[in-house]
């Protein structure tokens, strides 16, 4: 299944019934029809070929395991290792959620954000890569500087050169795309 069709099993390691979960999978493709990541509120197909042709072609060969489907294979995970003391109404008391309306403070240090500012939350500086950016310059510029006039004219005629082939190139480039088109109809001015 893994080769084949990319198919896996979410979290396999808190799995307490693989072969139980397989078997539920199973009856849900083959006896009520249904895909397995299209979500319940969807209607049910007519065939199981149906099914297997919409999972095909869709992509759709994954187990659908997100906040609202989870409870339905909740039977078949055991999450209890990943809870302090293995108990998870002893986290609820201790954690305490803090913030404001526009953001959650957990009791990690993570903070979740507000949908609204995902702007920017988003954002991304990368100080390092502008500090790169500006010495590579300002190094560039110095090179210059040192060399003699006449190599400086040398790399001014290398540059140009350069530009010269490439327009050349991309030229040649368009003029084999025209070709490749197969519907033309002249443009008349009527």
């Amino acid at each position: 299944m893994a080769e084949v069709h990319s198919f896996f099993i979410p979290d396999v390691e808190y799995c307490s019934d693989i072969g139980g979960l397989i078997g539920y999978l199973i009856v849900k493709v083959q006896k009520d029809f249904l895909c397995l990541w299209c979500p319940e509120t969807s209607k049910g197909f007519g065939s199981m070929d149906a099914v297997q042709k919409h999972m095909r072609d869709k992509g759709h060969c994954m187990m659908r395991f997100e906040e609202d489907v989870v409870e339905e294979y909740e039977y078949f995970y055991d999450y209890s290792a990943t809870y302090p003391d293995g108990n998870l109404e002893q986290t609820s008391e201790k954690a305490t959620i803090t913030g404001d309306e526009f953001q959650l403070v957990l009791p990690s240090g993570n903070v979740i954000g507000n949908r609204s500012l995902m702007r920017y939350y988003k954002q991304r500086f990368n100080s390092t890569a502008l500090a790169l950016e500006t010495k590579k310059k300002h190094s560039k510029m110095y090179l210059r500087h040192l060399m003699s006039p006449k190599e400086q004219a040398q790399s001014r005629r290398n540059v140009a050169k350069w530009n010269r082939k490439y327009t050349k190139w991309y030229m040649q480039l368009g003029t084999k795309a025209n070709h490749l088109q197969k519907h033309y109809r002249e443009q008349v001015n009527f």
